[in-house]
């Protein structure tokens, strides 16, 4: 058994298990769960209400994509679940290939798409009153999340951290990797190379700073909520936040 664990980089997690059709058969398979519309765009084909696998033509990816979008509006987190089965020869017995890629190969196409789930984390009651009580002190309140931006944005309507009003300005939201890409990820004033990277400064001379910090003071102001963040999206955010003070 052979398991490439999730990771908020990866955004799913995955286990090939031997025997997959039973004692005799020779075949692996690949079982992954992750994000819905991140597993979905990598799936070839579906199981349908007989459990016989179809091809994904246009049509079923769209209602799947309107059931994604759907669930997410409704706050839920919207997990896929999918297989693929592994014939010998045909992907070897390297299942981990890139083995520096964060995404492997076997991961990436060919998946057939099981189900979609809709799971709802309940919001703790005080939390819209704490988030209201740090706004009126002077507080911007910012989430930062691994959820798709559908279900990011209306966990914060619940939470009070957009208003409804806001819910359409495509500035209050942002991806994660659109954000670090918008930036130019950060760069170390001591040598001016980008870091951490290319930057080879000792810890305590490296002086950090967003590339592009004219392009944040122009997205900090109204943005509320990023979403599909990995950890570089998360320290580029707070490094930019300690350069502006």
């Amino acid at each position: 058994m052979i398991r490439f664990p999730f990771s908020s980089k990866r955004k799913r997690m995955s286990t090939v298990i031997s025997n997959a059709h039973g004692k005799d058969s020779y075949n692996k398979r690949l079982l992954i769960k992750g994000g819905a519309e991140i597993i979905a765009k990598s799936c070839q084909y579906y199981l349908n209400a007989d459990a016989k696998q179809c091809n994904f033509e246009d049509n079923q990816r769209q209602m799947v994509n309107t059931m994604i979008h759907s669930y997410a509006k409704k706050a839920l987190r919207t997990i896929a679940i999918a297989y693929r089965d592994l014939e010998p020869g045909l992907h070897g017995e390297n299942h981990d290939e890139p083995r520096d890629s964060a995404v492997k190969d076997v991961e990436m196409s060919g998946l057939t798409l099981v189900a979609i789930f809709g799971i709802y984390d309940v919001i703790r009651t005080e939390v819209p009153e704490a988030v209201r009580t740090c706004q009126k002190a002077g507080v911007t309140v910012r989430m930062v999340t691994g959820d798709n931006i559908t279900t990011a944005m209306a966990i914060a309507e619940k939470c009070n951290i957009v208003l409804p009003s806001e819910m359409e300005d495509p500035q209050v939201s942002m991806g994660g990797p659109e954000f670090y890409e918008a930036m130019g990820g950060l760069i170390c004033l001591t040598c001016k190379k980008a870091c951490p990277k290319d930057c080879r400064c000792k810890t305590e001379d490296r002086r950090e700073r967003i590339k592009n910090l004219a392009a944040f003071k122009v997205i900090m102001p109204k943005l509320k909520v990023m979403a599909r963040s990995r950890p570089e999206d998360k320290y580029l955010l707070v490094t930019g936040l300690m350069n502006l003070n």
